[in-house]
């Protein structure tokens, strides 16, 4: 006698016992749920609602503050404005979308540290020292503001935007300063400054 009371040697599928039907199993857990895919086609079925999937990520919304680059294989195609639009899926097409309408800022001769009240500023004298015209050093913060204007040439004409805009402002800034004396730059010519 075997273990557990079974004779040795003999299969658990004798005694009319058969292995599972798994086609049988499907079908029973498709009827119990009502879900599925058809019989016939259901492959097709398949590839045609990936398709339309893969299609309805090209939908995108772009806010009223916004503008969006359409991208096709890395050149750019259009730009467009705020609304629902559409492009093709990545990786055919790519969309980059920036607001245009905020106010950059860039602080140059400080940093702000912590916002106020009181606001808490560090200086960067490496940018705010500045000579006048009559060979003193003087102290310059200043604060730039900008807007996007060509969302195009802001996202890939220039490496660093924000670092060529603070570069040119400090370089005006120092034109403007070099040809004041510091007399006026810190009194009469400090708002023309």
């Amino acid at each position: 006698m075997g273990t557990w009371n079974k004779p040795p040697n003999k299969s658990p599928w004798e005694k009319g016992q058969q292995p599972p039907d798994i086609d049988e199993l499907l079908s029973n857990l498709q009827d119990k749920f009502k879900i599925g895919l058809p019989k016939k086609g259901g492959m097709s079925f398949l590839i045609i609602v990936a398709i339309l999937i893969w299609f309805s990520t090209g939908i995108f919304i772009v806010d009223p503050e916004e503008q969006a680059v359409i991208k096709r294989f890395g050149e750019v195609t259009d730009v467009v404005g705020p609304g629902p639009h559409y492009h093709l899926p990545s990786p055919i097409e790519t969309v980059q979308i920036a607001p245009v309408t905020a106010v950059r800022r860039l602080e140059i001769g400080f940093r702000t540290i912590q916002i106020g009240p009181p606001a808490k500023y560090r200086r960067v004298l490496k940018e705010s020292l500045m000579l006048t015209g009559d060979e003193n050093i003087i102290d310059v913060q200043f604060i730039v503001q900008y807007r996007i204007s060509e969302l195009e040439n802001y996202l890939y004409s220039l490496t660093n935007p924000d670092e060529t805009v603070k570069s040119a402002a400090e370089s005006a800034m120092r034109e403007v300063v070099g040809d004041t004396t510091v007399t006026k730059a810190l009194t009469v010519g400090k708002g023309i400054i």
